[in-house]
């Protein structure tokens, strides 16, 4: 094709407009490209192919070399593998380019549209995408459906499609206002540890002596006082830990050591604490794996901690160490009041409480923290449980054979 052709003038002038700075930079801060895909936004595009009956609905992120795919329904392979579209022009970036709708019957009957490699190589003719616009007037991408034949859109779909694509908006300021929260939350909670630091070290200091005023003793309120800010601490650590999986940056210090041993003693620290019985088994000695001990540590304390204060009135809790070919798993069992399949279905999210839960303090972290703790360790954290029954916690650790080799 010549230089001078309407394709290469079209081209052109979309690029310009597809690599300006800001509208770029609008795109970085949504966070979303090259993420996985995620169901809050693969439910729009089947939504969007069932209600408006076509093969193909996607939405894309543009960059500057190319269209970033976030989500996507019928697109065949490899587009829907590789999610990202490289070849210019596209339809999205002329959406981008033009900030408006584009609507075609059949776009081998327009003369710029016709040569479109997505028409040439992939059979496109019918096309219609909305753009998705900010606040701030920058076109982030596109949310569009594709056919195989000619078809005349109606306004009803048009409506629809428009529709979509203000929830998909939606979805990516919820991420962006979401991102803008563990922010704050990050920032105040580092402020909040400093004074909250100094506190506890001079209540610990109170607590080591007497404190008396007048002829009474305060030392159980002052006990009292350093229990509580050592529940804030914990609190604080958990929007730390939070915050550093939202990021991607919780740092593991690896070591050697003896699973049996730890477990053994996270079982003691508790004993003294509750009336529960705990029942102690391991099926193999010595199981030595390569991990972050304070980490596993802080899973079990959380695993154990749980079975005590969701199963009261359970008299025993059971904790088992087996090998299992190259993994280590351990097990917490309770016989408590258990949990219903849909909460055992979510109580691995952030924030999420079981109903069972109203009652007892916390922010619904301690889970979310512990499965990604165990998952940066290669290993997978599982639940089973029946109402009325109990509940089994239990997490797998490769063993120090399968991390060498």
């Amino acid at each position: 094709m010549s230089s001078d052709s309407p394709i290469d003038g079209h081209s052109k002038k979309i690029r310009a407009t597809v690599n300006n700075a800001r509208r770029l930079k609008a795109v970085k801060k949504t966070k979303l490209v090259n993420t996985e895909e995620e169901e809050s936004f693969d439910r729009l595009t089947r939504l969007a192919s069932k209600l408006l009956n076509t093969p193909i609905s996607f939405v894309t992120l543009l960059e500057e070399d190319r269209d970033f795919v976030k989500s996507q329904y019928g697109l065949p392979a490899p587009l829907s593998l590789s999610r990202e579209i490289t070849a210019h022009p596209s339809f999205c970036q002329h959406i981008v380019d033009s900030g408006v709708p584009l609507v075609l019957e059949d776009a081998r009957d327009s003369e710029i549209f016709q040569h479109f490699p997505s028409v040439k190589h992939l059979g496109v003719v019918a096309y219609a995408g909305v753009p998705l616009i900010t606040a701030q007037g920058y076109v982030l991408g596109t949310c569009c459906v594709v056919d195989y034949k000619k078809r005349i859109w109606t306004e009803d779909e048009l409506e629809i499609l428009l529709e979509l694509a203000k929830s998909v908006l939606t979805e990516i300021e919820l991420r962006e206002a979401a991102a803008k929260l563990d922010e704050f939350v990050s920032i105040a909670a580092h402020e909040i540890k400093t004074p909250l630091t100094t506190m506890k070290l001079y209540t610990e200091l109170l607590e080591r002596n007497p404190f008396i005023v007048g002829n009474i003793s305060l030392t159980e309120e002052v006990g009292e006082i350093n229990s509580q800010l050592a529940r804030l601490n914990l609190l604080i650590n958990r929007l730390f830990d939070t915050s550093a999986i939202k990021n991607g940056g919780m740092n593991l210090e690896r070591e050697h050591w003896d699973l049996n041993q730890q477990v053994a003693a996270a079982v003691h620290y508790f004993e003294n604490q509750t009336p529960h019985n705990f029942e102690l088994n391991y099926s193999h000695p010595n199981l030595v794996v390569h991990a972050d001990k304070d980490r596993i540590t802080q899973v079990l304390t959380n695993l154990i901690g749980n079975a005590i204060k969701y199963a009261p009135q359970s008299e025993r809790i059971e904790i088992a160490v087996i090998q299992n070919d190259s993994e280590a798993i351990v097990s917490v069992k309770d016989y408590g009041p258990g949990i219903t399949e849909d909460d055992c279905n979510k109580i691995f999210n952030r924030f999420y409480r079981a109903r069972g839960e109203s009652k007892a303090i916390g922010l619904g972290l301690g889970l979310y923290i512990c499965n990604d703790i165990i998952k940066a360790h290669n290993g997978a954290l599982n639940v089973t449980s029946e109402p009325g029954v109990g509940s089994i916690f239990s997490f797998s650790l490769p063993l120090k054979s399968s991390q060498e080799k």
